[in-house]
Parts: C-alpha cells; sequence; structure tokens
C-alpha cells in the first residue's frame, strides 16, 4: 500500500487483499491519504480482490469525509467481484466507481479541467 502521484492526482495504490490482519493499517494509510492529498484522491483497488466489512466502511467513510473536505474521492481499478460488491452496499449511490484506473485518472483530469 503506497501514495503515488500523477499530476495533481493522488493515487493510493492497494497491493494486497484487505483482511482482519491488514485492516488497521489500510485505515491508518486511508486517513493519510485522505488529509495529506491535495484535491483529487483515486483509490486503485486493481490488485485487490477481498475487501472485509471493514475495509468498506473505511472506504465509505473517506468518501464521506472528502465531500465534506471539498475533495474528490473516486474508486477505481474495480474487478467484478468487488463491482458486485459495491452494487450490494450502493456505492455508486455516493461516490464515482470505475472499472480502470485509466478511467478514474480520466474523470479527475476532466473535472479539475472546469
Amino acid at each position: 500500500m503506497f501514495v503515488i502521484q500523477e499530476g495533481s492526482i493522488d493515487i493510493f495504490q492497494v497491493n494486497e487483499d484487505i483482511t482482519i490482519r491488514n485492516v488497521e493499517v489500510f485505515q491508518n494509510k486511508m486517513k493519510s491519504f485522505l488529509i495529506d492529498a491535495e484535491q483529487f484522491l483515486l483509490l486503485d483497488l486493481e490488485h485487490v480482490e477481498y475487501l472485509n466489512s471493514s475495509a468498506l466502511g473505511i472506504i465509505a467513510h473517506t468518501a464521506m469525509q472528502s465531500k465534506q473536505m471539498d475533495k474528490k474521492f473516486v474508486v477505481a481499478g474495480i474487478h467484478p467481484l468487488l463491482e458486485e460488491i459495491f452494487t450490494i452496499v450502493k456505492f455508486s449511490s455516493f461516490m464515482r466507481l470505475f472499472p480502470t484506473v485509466e478511467e478514474g485518472i480520466n474523470y479527475l483530469s476532466n473535472d479539475k479541467s472546469n
């Protein structure tokens, strides 16, 4: 789990499934990501196949907090299994979701030019 920058977009790349063993690390890194990022945040789940319920809560909380902080937060790199879970919990009703990281970056890049 690490953060990179692509232009003015901060990208938090998660390179492992989030389980009970590492959910606390994920939570702490997400808090730092939200605070440290400028305005455009992308959570990259391209290498993630499983998120436990606590991780889902952390993502939802980050999405809500980012709106309060006037930051744009999107989730990208969503595989079909994660997409199904995100549909069940209705994440798309309060955050933008993209199947690829490139689509998420394009969305944020177009948003910042408006």
